[in-house]
């Protein structure tokens, strides 16, 4: 039984298929703001997965319950969770850029809805990308609260190869731990730190399981 074969039998949810996902990267940059409750933070994420449907949502909220809902719709390719204040805008989660293959997305639509804050992407026909590997890219702008002296990273599809880089130069704190929690063969990634930035790699060759992830703590 092939590796894939093995994450659908563990992972799997009935006949859906696994999503599987290469050399995820994500690099999170912090800097002041002229709020004093919260730092502004940019943020880059990228990895290599097959791309089914033509339209998916990037999406934000602000309670646990409504991220809860935002996992279960498959149609949500990534969402973030805003804390400590009572109504978030698109101001606070302002998407950037959306590339596929060097290809930039056009946002179709932004909506706010009774989950949160909803921006819609849609895969034109003509770049021919559906059902086949792409190199997928998202950049946003958002904020983070000065009180919450935490970051976390999750894993949440298998995937092989991992990129953390946390760049604290912008703001004023302790220098952070790192607290890995992975499951698979990569128990312990190698965690390079130098001046304001910390990086936490995994071997591309090296496949993670859902569920792992880190914390980044200060």
């Amino acid at each position: 039984m092939c590796i894939r074969d093995r994450f659908q039998t563990i992972f799997g949810l009935g006949d859906e298929p696994i999503t599987f996902r290469r050399g995820f990267m994500y690099k999170i940059c912090f800097n002041e703001s002229d709020n004093p409750d919260f730092y502004n933070a940019e943020i880059k994420i990228g990895y290599e997965k097959i791309f089914k449907e033509s339209e998916f949502i990037v999406a934000c909220t602000d309670t646990e319950e409504k991220l809860e809902k935002l996992f279960i719709d498959q149609k949500v390719e990534y969402r973030w969770l805003i804390q400590g204040k009572e109504s978030i805008n698109f101001n606070d989660f302002n998407l950037e850029r959306v590339m596929l293959n060097d290809n930039q997305l056009r946002i179709s639509g932004r909506n706010k809805t009774s989950r949160g804050l909803e921006y819609i992407i849609k895969i034109p026909d003509k770049l021919n990308l559906l059902h086949k590997s792409a190199e997928f890219h998202l950049q946003f702008n958002t904020i983070h609260p000065i009180s919450k002296k935490e970051f976390p990273v999750y894993i949440i599809h298998p995937t092989k190869g991992f990129e953390v880089l946390f760049d604290f130069s912008g703001i004023k704190i302790k220098k952070p731990k790192i607290f890995p929690f992975f499951s698979g063969k990569v128990r312990y990634p190698e965690i390079i730190s130098t001046g304001s930035k910390i990086k936490v790699i995994a071997d591309k060759e090296e496949w993670i399981f859902p569920n792992s992830g880190l914390l980044i703590y200060w």
